[in-house]
């Protein structure tokens, strides 16, 4: 995971988070752009090398503080990104235990 700031990034955050485009957060992370998304009740995909080996796979992290790790439902025949769509694999975290969530929380 990438290392938690304050730094705003681009306004079209948001609508990047709800159309669910996968990506790699090794980089800086903006808490606040985080909590915009829970507020809005969009979950905020991450990768995580010791829950996720696999590169369909992703951590969801959820607006109540729980985490699923999810797997991207054949990224081939979607052809636009409203369109993707994942699978719950299983419960990584329960509600308010995320890692995410207690990182921001700090």
């Amino acid at each position: 995971m990438g290392k938690l700031t304050n730094n705003e990034f681009s306004k079209s955050f948001i609508s990047r988070m709800q159309s669910l485009q996968p990506h790699s957060i090794y980089m800086e992370i903006s808490k606040s752009e985080i909590l915009k998304c829970w507020q809005k009740e969009i979950p905020y995909l991450y990768k995580d090398k010791k829950r996720v080996k696999k590169d369909n796979r992703f951590i969801r992290a959820n607006a109540d503080g729980s985490e699923d790790i999810v797997e991207l439902i054949d990224p081939e025949h979607n052809l636009y990104a409203h369109d993707i769509k994942f699978k719950k694999i299983k419960t990584s975290r329960p509600q308010g235990e995320g890692e995410l969530f207690n990182l921001i929380n700090k």
